[in-house]
Order: structure tokens, then C-alpha cells, then sequence
């Protein structure tokens, strides 16, 4: 996501943003001894055991949790909502 951001960014209104990740943990669910923990991405084994046969419970979601305008795009916004 942080490096295809400047590439669909680039050439729109969107060309000055600015992106901000905040990554959380992964975590599985052990199949054969029930534990869920975390785990390092891309090595979904169990963290208490190490069967190979684990649900992934987090860590794979997106989710936005705020956008902010500032700028030209925010007199644009106001502009375009009063000729209405």
C-alpha cells in the first residue's frame, strides 16, 4: 500500500497527499492445541506448538480510520456544496 499510494496518487487531486499506516499484528488460531497468538507475517504457524494448521483470526484487515482536507481541495469542496 505505501508504495502504490505515490503511483495512483500521482497525476490527481490526490498527487500532494499524504498516506499514514499504522500496521497492526498478525494472529493465528491454533487447529491442534486451541492457542491463538501472534505471529511474524508470512510465517503463520502456531506461536506456542508450531503446527503449520492455524485460522488467521487478525492482521489482514484495512481499515481507514480518518481522511483530512486541507488546502485547495477543502475551498474546492466548500465552493462546489454553495451552487448547489
Amino acid at each position: 500500500m505505501q508504495d502504490a499510494f505515490p503511483i495512483a496518487a500521482a497525476g490527481t487531486i490526490a498527487a500532494s497527499a499524504a498516506l499514514h499506516l499504522r500496521c497492526t499484528g498478525v494472529r493465528v488460531r491454533c487447529e491442534s492445541c486451541g492457542a491463538e497468538t501472534e505471529v511474524p507475517t508470512n510465517r503463520l504457524v502456531c506461536g506456542r506448538c508450531d503446527d503449520w494448521r492455524t485460522t488467521l483470526v487478525s492482521g489482514d484487515e484495512l481499515l481507514l480510520e480518518r481522511v483530512e482536507l486541507d488546502g485547495p481541495g477543502k475551498a474546492r469542496q466548500a465552493e462546489e456544496s454553495t451552487h448547489v
